[in-house]
């Protein structure tokens, strides 16, 4: 034993996985911090990026072992290696071994120093329920150096390292294309992780999908040792890796989708800062909650003290459905952070759906047709004709998108932007950039602010209920 640790010591210094070292944490850094969110720190969100960093790293360490493997035969020192008195199986596997070592040892240091950082700065949760996600991760690692230096040693050519990391690039991602759920799964980069800080972890996958994984990387392993060695523990080590990799592979393929609304939501206190309208937050999302509240606090500021005005905003879980509104309790509003946390426009939309709100009653019967109907839609499926029989969508009259447009004007300025060839796109609810509404829309931001306010103490509840017409505007 103390022989083959030593060779592997050997060969882990003289392997580019060494010198690979450095550049893969690097590497895997970068592919990690582009998906963790920008303002906050979420362990579900840290240990799905951590598992991402294959799409790079599982083709690399793939062509950096298909190119330890053929390194002796290109050096045309076969002769020389045959007197030696180890059997080529264990410096075959010597040779892998030092060069896994490397890789993963790789992936496992900047997954500890992300991990170590949402430590640092995550205000909810625990690694622990995430760590089987990370641990898959490793034998995905180990599992592509095994199938590159199967490639490398059959087939010892300059050029295969380069097209099975290409090759393995490609396998990881093709089988998002696929209309099967469960081959899906098969991928380790493109299988859903399922987790985040309102449902937990689903806890079904990393099981079977490690037992695909270390029954891939046995039998590329044991076809490498059978090119020297065709004796029979070789063969029962072929078969039972082929058996193990298969029940992995059937299980995921079996595996139904779960959402996440069929998970009980994990228990927890939310943190609220009061102003016109109490705004609370998942704890996890506790540094967004001062920047979160000022904004709406600010867009509802016109409106304070107004009878009917919601007095209570919340984050609503990943998976509430923006079509469920009207079940909402009377007097709150409900809005989704995770955009705001992860791009810099996403306050904006933020923004646009609190002052939705604002001006226009989830429970009124025109808002509760259009999520309705909005449901059909989306049930119906992209491309379903049997979409062609539901009515037009209306949601919010014009007189809503104008003052809704007010109240995101207020915080933002222009909620139109140019864009290429002297277009102009805009993100608001359409009050300020419609030519049929412009009159109205120049008439009310004109107005004396006293005037304003008395309009709306005499108005805002039926604005509120769809009632008001453009004529109705002062």
């Amino acid at each position: 034993m103390s022989g083959i640790l030593g060779l592997v010591r050997i060969e882990a210094r003289r392997s580019i996985g060494l010198w690979a070292f450095i550049p893969l944490i690097l590497i895997a850094g970068w592919l990690a911090r582009d998906l963790i969110p920008v303002r906050v720190w979420l362990w579900p969100e840290t240990s799905h990026a951590i598992r991402m960093t294959l799409i790079i790293l599982g083709p690399l360490a793939a062509g950096v072992a298909a190119w330890m493997a053929g390194r002796d035969r290109r050096r045309k020192i076969g002769d020389l290696l045959a007197t030696m008195p180890c059997p080529a199986p264990a410096r075959n596997l010597a040779t892998w071994s030092g060069t896994a070592l490397w890789i993963a040892g790789a992936y496992v240091t900047a997954g500890a120093v992300l991990l170590g950082l949402t430590a640092w700065n995550a205000t909810f949760g625990s690694p622990l329920p995430f760590l089987p996600i990370i641990a898959v991760g490793i034998l995905a690692i180990i599992t592509h150096t095994a199938l590159g230096y199967l490639a490398g040693h059959y087939l010892p050519s300059r050029f295969v390292a380069p097209l099975i990391a290409a090759l393995l690039y490609v396998g990881q991602a093709a089988p998002a294309f696929s209309s099967s759920v469960g081959i899906t799964y098969l991928s380790p980069v493109m299988g859903s992780v399922a987790a985040d800080v309102f449902y937990g972890v689903r806890q079904d996958l990393s099981l079977p999908m490690a037992a695909w994984l270390l029954g891939l990387a046995g039998t590329a392993l044991a076809l490498v040792v059978l090119r020297g060695r065709r004796t029979w523990p070789v063969w029962s080590t072929l078969t039972v890796a082929v058996i193990v990799a298969s029940v992995g592979a059937g299980t995921l393929l079996t595996t139904q989708p779960t959402e996440s609304a069929d998970r009980p939501v994990i228990p927890y206190q939310p943190v609220c800062q009061d102003g016109t309208i109490t705004v609370c937050v998942h704890p996890a999302y506790q540094r967004m909650l001062p920047e979160t509240a000022d904004i709406i606090n600010r867009m509802a500021q016109p409106l304070a003290g107004l009878p009917g005005v919601p007095t209570r905003a919340e984050q609503r879980t990943s998976a509430d459905s923006e079509f469920e509104k009207p079940d909402w309790p009377e007097g709150t509003i409900g809005f989704w952070l995770g955009g705001a946390a992860r791009v810099e426009s996403g306050y904006q939309m933020l923004s646009h759906s609190i002052a939705g709100d604002l001006v226009a009653d989830p429970r009124s019967p025109s808002m509760v047709s259009y999520y309705a109907r909005m449901a059909q839609i989306v049930a119906a499926g992209p491309g379903n004709s049997g979409t062609k029989a539901i009515p037009p969508l209306v949601g919010m009259n014009p007189a809503q998108e104008i003052i809704a447009d007010w109240l995101l004007i207020r915080i933002w300025g222009d909620v139109c932007e140019e864009v290429y060839q002297g277009g102009f796109q805009c993100w608001g609810w359409g009050g300020a950039s419609k030519p049929d509404t412009k009159a109205e829309w120049e008439r009310f931001t004109a107005l004396d602010p006293a005037v304003r306010r008395a309009w709306f103490e005499e108005h805002y509840a039926a604005l509120r209920a769809g009632e008001l017409t453009l004529a109705d505007l002062p």
